[in-house]
């Protein structure tokens, strides 16, 4: 995975974004016929905080990945701040479990949209391939530290 911790102006408590890569199996049986297709998505979840986490999405997510560093941390600082916002996450697995059976309803739900509209008929399913994998954990840290 991909890890890095840095100062910015962008946030005033300790923010961490997560780049995730969810995997679905979307299974469909068609004249009988069953197939199984495998999707792959990223998502970006972010939390402001951690002893009172508070969790962003939407566009509060897409501004802080275009935040700029305004500082760099000692490596050691670094590591910490990796090594906390890991040990956050593994005390939250529901939180990433809960994140993959909501994108591959919404998965579920644009395929059928299509199929619909193409008037193809049909059974389908999806359902994620757990656990999430975690692509990338980015530390964002006030720069009035």
């Amino acid at each position: 995975a991909r890890c890095a911790a840095t100062l910015t102006d962008a946030v005033d408590v300790v923010t961490t974004l997560y780049l995730l890569r969810l995997r679905h199996q979307l299974s469909y049986v068609r004249r009988r016929e069953p197939f199984q297709v495998m999707a792959e998505e990223t998502v970006t979840l972010a939390v402001k905080g951690r002893s009172q986490p508070e969790w962003l999405s939407g566009d509060a997510v897409s501004a802080l990945l275009e935040c700029t560093p305004s500082g760099n941390l000692a490596p050691e600082a670094v590591q910490r701040e990796i090594r906390a916002a890991l040990e956050f996450l593994h005390v939250q697995p529901q939180r990433l479990e809960d994140l993959a059976r909501e994108r591959a309803a919404v998965l579920l739900a644009d395929h059928e949209r299509v199929r619909e509209a193409a008037r193809d008929v049909g059974q389908y399913s999806v359902s994620p391939c757990l656990p999430v994998d975690v692509m990338g954990i980015y530390v964002l840290l006030p720069d009035a530290l």
